[in-house]
């Protein structure tokens, strides 16, 4: 990998490898004009018309009203979100807050009621009753600013 300190990188660390393919080649630059640098693939907050950020796409409850087993299920349809500063809450005002992590494109995230170890693909709560009501009750995802960017109700 190239790199001249090894100790760059640490175990544990969370490493985003953005996918992106390498821009084509730039033309000389006009006389009287400044180069321009290419677009990169950054995580952002902010859709393009139309599109949803981050979609939530399944309420997975509990059978037994403890937290155990109980999640929700977000799926990103669109560029590479960081979700730090987010919250994911009920209508009884039940909140998360997501530390800094980035949802890929195409990539989906499991956040589970119940106390965990964070991974990538995974966060955890850290509750012991559940927070979902089924028939009632609706899941609420707001970016860092407070706008809502979906709403699920919980069946």
């Amino acid at each position: 990998n190239e790199l001249s300190d090894p100790n760059v990188l640490r175990i544990g660390q969370r490493l985003i490898i953005p996918k992106s393919t390498p821009p084509p080649p730039m033309p000389p630059p006009a006389a009287s004009a400044s180069p321009s640098l290419p677009e990169l693939d950054t995580p952002t907050s902010q859709p393009a018309p139309g599109e949803k950020l981050v979609e939530i796409v399944a309420i997975v409850l509990s059978s037994e009203g403890r937290a155990k087993g109980e999640m929700a299920i977000l799926s990103n349809p669109g560029p590479p979100v960081d979700l730090k500063g987010w919250t994911l809450s009920d209508k009884e005002g039940n909140a998360y807050t997501f530390p800094q992590i980035v949802i890929l494109t195409g990539g989906s995230l499991a956040v589970h009621t119940e106390a965990g170890k964070d991974t990538a693909t995974d966060l955890s709560w850290g509750r012991e009753e559940a927070i979902w009501q089924k028939g009632v009750d609706q899941a609420i995802l707001r970016d860092e600013r407070g706008r809502i960017i979906d709403t699920y109700d919980v069946k």
